[in-house]
């Protein structure tokens, strides 16, 4: 669970997911981040859809105080579908093997 928390005040803010490719094992061997299931404790603060190698399409987190401030907090979660079948080994790790999203939050 990561706790997140997003503040604004000036109206929407778009929220959006960047990885530099699928999760490797340094060894070849890949696993897609569309295998990473992402939910959010929020609906009003939804975790972007992880894509490989890219920036995802932006969640839009919109004011809930008055018509200009967004102050949201929510417990993103995230598990492996394990869906396909890939060797023994981690994947992914601090700063190597695409192991790092980031997340940008932005005044459309």
């Amino acid at each position: 669970v990561v706790p997140v928390l997003l503040q604004s005040n000036n109206g929407n803010v778009a929220v959006t997911a960047t990885t530099a490719g699928q999760l490797n094992n340094g060894a070849g061997e890949n696993i897609s981040f569309s295998e990473i299931l992402s939910t959010s404790s929020d609906p009003n603060l939804a975790v972007p859809t992880l894509v490989d190698g890219g920036t995802s399409a932006a969640i839009t987190v919109t004011p809930n105080v008055g018509t200009r401030v967004v102050n949201r907090t929510a417990n993103w979660s995230f598990a492996y579908s394990n869906s396909n079948y890939v060797g023994a080994g981690s994947y992914g790790g601090v700063n190597v093997n695409n192991g790092r999203v980031t997340y940008t939050a932005s005044l459309p």
